[in-house]
């Protein structure tokens, strides 16, 4: 399994402001090497999709730093799947992307076919694409919905913060209808570990509830800061709630 993405803080950053300037000189060592915003129709699919989004009242850049970020995004993975063929020449290797990255006429696939002449074949569900869009991709395919058991949910409110280069993820309110309301957490704690595993970021939580359904009983542990400054470690176990909209 090969992770492909570059550093979310780094796409971030970027599409803020569409320079690299603010980069440390760490992040700046794994960008790609090389960027081409210039494959037909890339610029205005991307536009196209960030008209489709109401800017959010927090979001700082615009559609060229949006692109700039995007096309990043691209490139380092298509850089990561040519450093990975290239240690290991007699392995195929099945790239998972959203459908938009994948396109072989501006996604990933020219890109990585600009460092490296391989053999590619781009797989997409019918979802958006017209099967005779020969230039997006060479198969498609479709198929049924799965029906998904309801998520359970803690019932809390997160927010990601970083304090002296450490992530953490804090509570910042409580869903009066779950178990977790009257279990004794408390808005302002910060997340340690569920069921053993260390939480750091959203996507830590995702993985941890992962297939967890409504009724399962959890083991949350959060550091708690008083008054007089002080850190105390708590821990609860908490049932988990039916997502309060099923539709969403």
């Amino acid at each position: 399994l090969v992770a492909l993405n570059i550093d979310k803080a780094i796409v971030s950053a970027i599409s803020e402001t569409g320079s690299a300037d603010i980069l440390s000189e760490k992040q700046r060592l794994d960008l790609p090497q090389e960027r081409d915003l210039s494959l037909p129709g890339y610029r205005e699919r991307l536009t196209t999709i960030y008209d489709f989004h109401p800017p959010n009242r927090h979001d700082k850049g615009n559609v060229h730093t949006f692109i700039q970020a995007q096309a990043v995004w691209d490139e380092a993975m298509a850089e990561n799947i040519v450093e990975f063929i290239r240690k290991n020449p007699n392995t195929q290797l099945l790239v998972l992307a959203g459908a938009q990255h994948v396109r072989k006429d501006s996604g990933i696939p020219p890109r990585v076919q600009r460092r490296y002449t391989v053999e590619q074949k781009v797989v997409l569900t019918r979802d958006h694409f017209s099967a005779s869009e020969e230039t997006v991709a060479d198969f498609f395919f479709s198929s049924d919905a799965a029906p998904l058991p309801p998520a359970g949910r803690i019932g809390i409110s997160l927010e990601e913060k970083t304090k002296n280069d450490d992530t953490y993820l804090e509570i910042t309110g409580l869903v009066k209808e779950s178990k977790a309301f009257t279990s004794g957490l408390k808005a302002g704690d910060r997340i340690v570990s569920i069921n053993g595993d260390n939480i750091q970021t959203l996507s830590d939580i995702r993985i941890a509830l992962l297939g967890a359904t409504p009724g399962e009983v959890v083991e949350i542990e959060v550091n708690r800061t008083t008054d007089q400054d002080q850190t105390s470690r708590h821990h609860y176990r908490i049932e988990l709630s039916p997502p309060l909209n099923p539709h969403r």
